[in-house]
């Protein structure tokens, strides 16, 4: 799971991902809802978590990505929480990354608030920067 602040970026890094073969994919606020929900659905069903309704998800012949970016925005919504504790429950969510974190101490955390509540996701498996990360990334924004 990679949490990245910038569509563009997400959308070059998968494309990059992709023609190298491996499966990546982000939920971005460009893609249609329908789109949205879509790839969860695959998630749900790849993982056999149930939505909402309690319903199991029906399956997908397209290929699950192994790697996930998302806003902060997202990543820190109940919704999207939850799934994410089930398929770390099921022993499926290797590690988080931070992408673009510099960001943060360049221009402080009202650069994008979601950042500040990013921070939870280290309780819940290896948490880890990525991208130019600089000391200050480290130590101003979460104390590590």
């Amino acid at each position: 799971m990679v949490v990245s602040p910038l569509i563009a970026l997400m959308a070059d890094q998968v494309q990059s991902l992709r023609l190298k073969g491996l499966p990546a994919a982000s939920i971005t606020s460009a893609m249609t809802q329908t789109q949205q929900d879509t790839l969860v659905a695959q998630l749900r069903s790849h993982y056999g978590i149930a939505d909402e309704q309690n319903h199991t998800s029906s399956s997908s012949t397209e290929e699950v990505p192994k790697l996930l970016f998302v806003a902060p925005e997202r990543i820190v919504t109940t919704q999207f929480m939850s799934l994410l504790k089930l398929i770390h429950g099921q022993g499926n969510l290797a590690f988080f990354a931070i992408d673009e974190a510099h960001c943060i101490s360049t221009w402080g955390h009202d650069f994008r608030p979601a950042f500040q509540k990013v921070q939870i996701l280290s309780l819940m498996t290896y948490f880890d920067y990525w991208g130019s990360v600089t000391e200050p990334v480290a130590l101003n924004s979460w104390g590590y």
